[in-house]
């Protein structure tokens, strides 16, 4: 189901992560890999914390199948940056700050909504 996917990401500028049993592939924080024996493709998002990577949602799963890899990897582009700006927010409401540090968590938050309006331009950007 997945293959179209997996041959997208492997067409595509990414990382080579082949393991014992596996192939894999890296790009902006997602790894997708397929079973060198059932063929089976998952897709992981590598910034989510843990001891293991986590499998995207099953919504993000329906963007890949829908939309391709470039825009499922877009897709968790977007949640992992939404994800870090509310806990930046969360952070700056919770610690004791002074005047530095609420600027600094500023700061941060300013260059992820940035580099968040510009993912979400190049995703809706029309085709030429």
């Amino acid at each position: 189901m997945f293959e179209e996917v997996w041959n997208q990401a492997c067409n595509l500028r990414s990382i080579p992560l082949d393991g014992f049993g596996y192939q894999g592939r890296l790009v902006k924080g997602v790894k997708i890999v397929r079973d060198n024996d059932t063929q089976e493709v998952k897709i992981y998002n590598t910034s989510l914390g843990g001891d293991f990577y986590k499998e995207v949602t099953k919504e993000q799963y329906k963007v890949f199948e829908a939309e391709g890899w470039e825009a499922g990897v877009q897709s968790v582009q977007i949640a992992n940056i939404k994800r870090n700006i509310r806990d930046k927010i969360r952070l700056m409401h919770q610690e004791p700050t002074n005047g530095r540090r609420v600027k600094l968590f500023q700061n941060k938050i300013k260059k992820l909504k940035d580099e968040l309006q510009q993912i979400e331009a190049g995703r809706h950007k029309s085709p030429h």
